[in-house]
């Protein structure tokens, strides 16, 4: 994983943890001077590097100190399924998750949305890119997006106005079909 999906998962994990000392009431917000020690336990399950969400978890443990204690169990892709649904059945089930979003629509019954209240459409549309949209319900997000891997075509705009082609492809496989369009050869065939 690169360092700077490293960065953006602690990020989001620090959000997904500060949700969770919310809703359990940790930092005593609007309490009037109860000086109570909360302490909050989150458990997350995932399938991302059990070794770097280590380093995360416990920078995260450790600036949080007595109130709040994170633990991740890594599972591999192929046992997680049957580990996860084992779990909800026998009402163990972990606080949070994080797995591809291909595994979204398999268990999206089990998952409750974060509701549109506290994350409306046009924040999550705004925040994130388009391909989160497969996150997205009438109900609410499903998820949100912590690394994200897409392939990007990077287009050169004078290249393409020189060929006359008005627009870039929208799918890699017209690519194949513009290629030949863009590319100048000289003479002896040389690439340009």
């Amino acid at each position: 994983m690169k360092n700077f999906q490293i960065i953006i998962l602690g990020i989001f994990i620090f959000f997904i943890i500060a949700g969770v000392m919310v809703f359990a009431g940790v930092g005593g917000g609007g309490r009037g001077g109860d000086d109570v020690a909360v302490e909050a336990r989150a458990t997350i399950w995932g399938t991302l590097d059990g070794n770097v969400m280590e380093r995360i978890v416990t920078r995260l443990n450790n600036e949080y100190d007595s109130q709040l204690t994170i633990n991740y169990r890594q599972f591999s892709e192929a046992t997680f399924d049957t580990e996860f649904v084992e779990a909800l059945a026998s009402g163990v089930g972990p606080d949070a998750i994080l797995f591809p979003h291909d595994f979204l629509i398999r268990h999206q019954d089990r998952l409750f949305p974060i509701p549109l209240e506290s994350l409306p459409q046009r924040t999550f549309r705004d925040t994130f890119i388009q391909q989160a949209d497969i996150y997205m319900t009438q109900e609410g997000s499903l998820g949100i997006p912590l690394v994200v891997d897409p392939l990007v075509l990077y287009w050169n705009r004078s290249m393409f106005n020189t060929a006359n082609v008005a627009t870039p492809p929208q799918y890699w496989d017209e690519l194949i079909d513009i290629a030949p369009t863009i590319t100048q050869t000289d003479s002896s065939r040389n690439v340009l």
